[in-house]
């Protein structure tokens, strides 16, 4: 296996979202949170419980809030793609 120097830029974040109605998935996310605040890269960990499960409903509005997390500036005002 090769080995690789990458590293995260020292600000970023990982954001882990979870649904409360995603019973197996909610609590492996908890169970993971759990587990990493034992290190100190936790810090660059956040997890967000949210009401709702794994469907369109709830990952329209959050996808959206996501990519302008990970996409900070300006907003786009008009104009074409």
């Amino acid at each position: 296996m090769q080995s690789t120097s990458w590293r995260p830029p020292e600000n970023s974040t990982v954001l882990i979202q979870a649904g409360c109605y995603e019973t197996d998935i909610h609590e492996g996310c908890l169970r993971l949170m759990e587990h990493l605040c034992q290190y100190p890269p936790a810090a660059q960990v956040d997890f967000e419980s949210l009401s709702g499960g794994h469907d369109w409903s709830w990952w329209n509005p959050e996808l959206l809030c996501g990519l302008a997390r990970f996409f900070p500036g300006a907003a786009h005002t008009g104009g074409s793609i």
